[in-house]
């Protein structure tokens, strides 16, 4: 069966376009820091754009209507997705309910390629895959373990603890470009005994993590949370009552800090088990899987008739 997707957006230019940004640098991590003409380049794998961040309205998911989308060349049950602004417009970095591979699916020419590289050993499973605003790394997990593999490096796996090294489980989420640093809100156990979290990430290169504040919501019952590419905007899904999983947002206040999460009301109106919703990168749409045999994906977007 055909992976389905509900969206909400348009297509995109290149990310660093629509915020206003300087272009992101990709470095391959392996580079001495010299650039060759006698200075010293920035080696980091990934540098975020520099500047500050000013967070302005919030997305009008409200606003938004929801239909089943169609990903054209990617035949198989979605698990787990991120999204992302290429040179063309908009792509999507999805890994089957199987977690088999992980596929860049180009949402403009209909196409998709599996990464060759990101294969996961025989006998494992890759989950909880996730990018950045431009595509320049795929970070996810393969059982227990987390990786990352950059663009500039050919897309070749590394372990990397997120900043987390002696936590019980660590899923990553959506990679963004805020105040100057990758920011990521991360689902983590630290203990076997322990509640899940909500904890924000920071990093200067998207190798190295350092842990940061535990957000006042994310326990029992959050899922995987998603950062809007300016890392203003936290999409979530979390299980009401009973079997009812439905999708959130939460918004940063002037000083930063997330504020009480809002429930998306027509967005949830999909299904009773919505999953990963995830904004574009021009903060125009949201995408969401529904959980079941198919786990087909949505999008909503202005001027389509919500279909249930």
């Amino acid at each position: 069966m055909r992976g389905l997707v509900i969206v909400i957006g348009v297509a995109l230019a290149g990310c660093n376009q629509i915020f206003g940004l300087s272009d992101t640098i990709l470095r391959d991590g392996s580079t001495s820091g010299d650039d060759g003409g006698g200075g010293n380049a920035d080696a980091r794998p990934i540098v975020p754009p520099d500047g500050t961040t000013s967070c302005g309205g919030v997305p009008d998911f409200e606003a938004w209507t929801y239909t089943a989308r169609t990903l054209s060349g990617f035949l198989q049950s979605i698990g787990t997705f991120g999204v992302y602004a290429g040179s063309n417009g908009e792509h999507m970095i999805v890994t089957p309910l199987d977690g088999s591979g992980i596929w860049d699916v180009d949402l403009v020419a209909s196409s998709s390629m599996q990464i060759a590289g990101l294969m996961p050993p025989s006998g494992k499973t890759i989950t909880s895959v996730a990018t950045c605003p431009d595509g320049a790394g795929v970070w996810f997990k393969i059982d227990a373990a987390s990786y990352v593999a950059l663009r500039a490096a050919g897309f070749v796996r590394q372990q990397t603890e997120l900043g987390l090294p002696n936590a019980y489980e660590v899923l990553p989420g959506a990679v963004a470009y805020y105040a100057g640093e990758l920011r990521m809100v991360a689902r983590v156990r630290d203990t076997s005994s322990s509640q899940t979290a909500y904890v924000e990430l920071s990093s200067t290169d998207g190798i190295t993590w350092t842990r940061g504040a535990t957000l006042p919501f994310g326990g029992a019952g959050y899922y995987a949370a998603a950062l809007s590419a300016d890392g203003c905007t936290l999409t979530f899904s979390h299980q009401d009552t009973g079997s009812t999983i439905v999708p959130y947002r939460a918004s940063r206040d002037s000083s930063g800090v997330f504020a009480t999460p809002v429930k998306l009301t027509l967005a949830s109106m999909v299904s009773s088990t919505v999953f990963n919703p995830t904004l574009s990168p021009d903060n125009l749409g949201v995408w969401m899987t529904v959980i079941g045999c198919s786990s087909p994906l949505y999008r909503g977007q202005p001027g389509e008739r919500t279909r249930r």
